[in-house]
């Protein structure tokens, strides 16, 4: 039967537990709040978290983005805007720094809280789509009403980021062919 360190090597949550150990100022609330011993979670910090995964960790646990995600949500309006812009940037340096490491598992975490706070983002910027407008000389501005459908239908289908940039390359070229009967300029 395996000790406490096992115990927490072979925890199903352990990132999660890794992340806070990094994070927290309390290595005793960690244990507190896992069930684990404190001096277990000191010597599992000393010998399994080297300090560049540390780092890795420092730069903002997942669940705090999260919630600097919800907090904004809640604020609302251009605040929320130029937050969720900020919070996407920082998801996507995080996510470059987990897979330099090859912490791939927390990279992709990452990646999912920049495409929500991108999709936040655009909620709040009001990019949804409300139809063309037409300006002068006849030129037609579209507000993204078709990008906005293809993002929707890569987002549910999608399995991997290979797999996302073929349907959004083919989405494109399937959006830009000529009309049948529409004059193409050479």
């Amino acid at each position: 039967m395996g000790g406490p360190r096992s115990r927490i090597l072979d925890h199903p949550d352990r990132e999660i537990i890794d992340a806070e150990l990094a994070s927290s100022r309390s290595v005793a609330a960690v244990a507190r709040k896992w069930g684990f011993p404190r001096k277990t979670l000191d010597d599992y910090k000393r010998r399994h978290l080297p300090p560049e995964r540390i780092a890795v960790l420092r730069g903002l646990a997942p669940s705090e983005l999260d919630a600097d995600i919800e907090r904004l949500v809640a604020t609302g309006g251009e605040r929320a805007v130029i937050g969720m812009a900020r919070v996407a940037v920082k998801c996507e340096e995080m996510a470059e720094r987990c897979e330099k490491l090859g912490d791939f598992r927390n990279g992709a975490t990452y990646r999912n809280l920049q495409i929500k706070a991108q999709i936040e983002q655009a909620k709040w910027a009001n990019l949804y789509p409300k139809g063309a407008r037409t300006v002068n000389n006849n030129v037609v501005l579209s507000n993204g009403e078709a990008l906005f459908r293809i993002f929707d239908k890569i987002l549910d289908t999608a399995q991997t980021l290979p797999d996302a940039r073929r349907m959004f390359a083919a989405e494109l070229r399937q959006l830009s062919a000529p009309i049948d009967g529409e004059a193409t300029h050479a």
